[in-house]
């Protein structure tokens, strides 16, 4: 919500306040939720898995860059200048678990397993059947071994096979898929040649779920943590000040991870500013 639309709303509920006094109680705000962010900042190094996405966020007239971060037990939103190798290596720093993410090469960079988005490769499958002619028959083949791929993970996930039944379906499907994937090589269409040859050169990273079912085989929750922030950004167009900046990371940060961990956001960030207020320090949310 905008500073305006804010200052509405509490009209509606009886709190008259000025303009200027909104910014000011979010400042207050974001200092009072500064430990709680930091506690979840400093977690990511020990996770076990990872999913990671980001989106572009605006300081006045600027584009930035919002990192998302998920664990099962939390989720981190951290707003950076550039979304290069070096600024994520320093948000990942220490990090050594699985991550997931979509197959961008500002990821490259983590040298421990990772987890393509498979939703991610259906989708360019779509695309190869878009170009037609021999890219078309290469992504029709393609795509048949998704169906049976998502068949099989629905089939697991509903209990319906084991893990064991499950990597006796996958491992077929495997074979299968890197078999169209070196046709694809050589099908005339120079995109869908350049694609087919990265995934295979990444092929890997395409079936670390197959062996760790900690993890997803889509980047589907990073993208879910995301929407909020997007819809947000569709609604007040993005910051004006560097302190408006920390009040978004951290106030998204702890409303999404107490969504997460069944804890009442509105009487966690109370007591948070209520330690402010009285001089204590504040609590801390992932210790509850």
């Amino acid at each position: 919500m905008s500073c305006r639309n804010i200052q509405e709303f509490l009209s509606l509920i009886g709190l008259r306040i000025g303009l200027g006094s909104v910014p000011r109680l979010q400042s207050e705000a974001s200092a009072s939720l500064q430990a709680p962010w930091i506690e979840i900042k400093n977690s990511a190094p020990k996770a076990k898995v990872l999913n990671a996405d980001d989106t572009a966020w605006r300081l006045k007239r600027a584009y930035l860059s919002v990192v998302c971060l998920v664990a099962p037990a939390w989720t981190l939103y951290q707003i950076v200048v550039k979304r290069d190798h070096k600024t994520l290596k320093e948000i990942f720093k220490g990090f050594t678990g699985i991550l997931g993410s979509d197959r961008a090469s500002t990821y490259s960079f983590h040298k421990g397993l990772k987890q393509a988005c498979l939703a991610h490769v259906d989708r360019l499958f779509q695309r190869f059947v878009d170009r037609g002619e021999k890219s078309r028959e290469v992504g029709k083949l393609c795509q048949g071994e998704m169906d049976r791929l998502w068949a099989s993970w629905h089939e697991l996930c509903a209990q319906k096979i084991d893990k064991a039944g499950f990597r006796q379906k996958i491992w077929p499907i495997r074979a299968r898929l890197a078999r169209h994937l070196q046709q694809g090589e050589g099908c005339g269409h120079s995109r869908t040649q350049r694609s087919c040859s990265r995934l295979l050169r990444k092929f890997k990273e395409l079936w670390t779920f197959v062996s760790n079912p900690e993890i997803e085989p889509t980047n589907n929750a990073a993208e879910r943590a995301l929407r909020m922030l997007v819809m947000l950004r569709r609604v007040c167009f993005g910051s004006k000040t560097e302190k408006g900046l920390r009040f978004v990371e951290r106030i998204l940060t702890v409303v999404e991870t107490c969504r997460k961990r069944n804890h009442n956001a509105w009487q966690f960030v109370t007591s948070c500013i209520q330690a402010r207020l009285s001089g204590h320090p504040a609590p801390l949310l992932l210790a509850a």
